[in-house]
């Protein structure tokens, strides 16, 4: 069976993209680990692929902490064995002008961006 694992971004971020992404994996016989900051909201749309969450599991994933995705990567090897795929669809924006954002609202940014990893 193909295993798909996401990286981050599953279910709040572009969720439409990410949400078609794992209803094909999904259709084909993939298990799909949906992973998001919003862990609540991972779980949903793990729930939304397969109601007994056999086959789809939904992970709290922050991309700014390397232990969250060292976390992610121990539970989906705990429940499959291996990542076949990794899709990676986090991001973080404000729509703003630039000088309405704060220094720590542009640092939350670029954090979002560049400590995106895969342990």
């Amino acid at each position: 069976m193909l295993d798909a694992g996401t990286v981050a971004g599953g279910a709040t971020i572009c969720h439409l993209w990410s949400t078609g992404a794992f209803e094909v994996f999904h259709a084909s016989s993939a298990r799909v680990a949906v992973s998001d900051v919003d862990g609540e909201a991972a779980l949903r749309v793990a729930r939304e692929l397969d109601g007994s969450v056999a086959t789809s599991m939904g992970l709290n994933l922050d991309v700014r902490r390397k232990e969250a995705f060292e976390e992610a990567r121990d539970r989906i090897s705990a429940s499959w064995g291996r990542t076949d795929i990794a899709i990676n669809n986090a991001g973080y924006a404000k729509r703003a002008p630039v000088q309405d954002i704060s220094v720590q609202e542009f640092d939350d940014i670029v954090a979002h961006q560049h400590a995106q990893r895969v342990p």
